[in-house]
């Protein structure tokens, strides 16, 4: 899942390289979007390349160079248009939502659980009990009287 401070920077980074009009993006254009007054160059590529590899999970934009040692490189492809004016944002919210609904469903699913372990329990025990169960059988009192 995208965390909320990553939404930003990568939106902004996605605007930069749909104004690219197809052209290759370097780090030395995008790095003033994340860069911060007590970041290294070391910290900054590492960040930089970690945002690459969530733009390129996503399929946002063709990335290059991600591998390697050398620093990655942005072009657009087919899904990048998909991800303008905050796409990104879209996304984290879908994938929140999601979220939600699948620990609704694990929730239900236990208390559906519990549920049907307790009436099995129950009827287990009383067909039992029904099995084990003396009936006392009255016979019908006779009259031993002699006439």
């Amino acid at each position: 899942m995208i965390d909320e401070k990553d939404v930003e920077i990568l939106d902004n980074f996605i605007e930069v390289i749909l104004a690219s009009r197809g052209s290759e993006v370097y780090m030395s254009t995008l790095e003033h979007l994340i860069l911060t007054n007590s970041m290294s160059e070391t910290e900054l590529y590492y960040e930089y390349e970690r945002i690459a590899r969530i733009i390129h999970s996503y399929d946002a934009a063709k990335v290059f160079n991600l591998d390697t040692n050398i620093k990655p490189v942005f072009r657009i492809n087919y899904n990048t248009s998909k991800f303008a004016n905050g796409g990104f944002r879209k996304k984290r919210k879908a994938e929140k939502a999601k979220a939600r609904y699948k620990k609704l469903r694990i929730l239900a699913f236990w208390i559906t659980t519990v549920f049907a372990v307790a009436a099995g329990i129950s009827s287990t025990y009383t067909f039992i009990k029904g099995l084990t169960k003396e009936e006392v059988v009255q016979q019908p009192k006779q009259n031993n009287l002699k006439q």
